[in-house]
Order: structure tokens, then C-alpha cells, then sequence
């Protein structure tokens, strides 16, 4: 909780502080796919103490499955939004 926590206050200290000025969008993108990466990693460690045979742990594997395509999605916008050229 202390580690979500320092992690938000960065985030909004960054959000405030507007650095760096050129590079918002895919600096931006970054934190989401920290948060993202986070979000499969402990729903997949939620389905592992779950008993084998139960619906519990596939609803815990189902949740890691929907938010790998959550994460797969804010990667392509990074990619996107971190490539050459303008967009406009």
C-alpha cells in the first residue's frame, strides 16, 4: 500500500511539474504500463492461492488474461504516441 502510494505521489508530482515538455503523451503512457504490468502480476498471484479445482482461481486467471489485453492495448499506444513524426 506504501509502495501504491509513493507511487502515486510521483505521478501527480509529475503531472504538476509538466517535465519533460516534449515527451507528455509517451512519459505519460509509462506510468499506465507500470500500473498495468503491476495489475497482471498480482491477479495471476491471487489465481495461484486459489484451490485447483475452483472458480475463484479461473475468475483470477480470467482477470490476469483481460488485463494483459488492458496492457497489450497501452503498449501500442505508447509505441504510438513515442514514435517519429507528427500526428496531427
Amino acid at each position: 500500500m506504501i509502495r501504491l502510494a509513493v507511487f502515486l505521489v510521483v505521478y501527480l508530482g509529475w503531472l504538476v511539474s509538466g517535465w519533460p515538455p516534449d515527451a507528455r503523451a509517451s512519459t505519460g503512457d509509462l506510468f499506465f504500463l507500470t500500473i498495468d504490468a503491476t495489475a497482471v502480476y498480482l491477479s495471476w498471484r491471487a489465481s495461484e492461492r486459489c484451490s485447483p479445482a475452483s472458480r475463484l482461481r479461473w475468475f483470477w486467471r480470467l482477470m490476469a488474461l483481460a488485463l494483459v489485453g488492458q496492457l497489450g492495448g497501452d503498449l501500442i499506444t505508447f509505441v504510438y504516441d513515442a514514435g517519429p513524426g507528427d500526428r496531427k
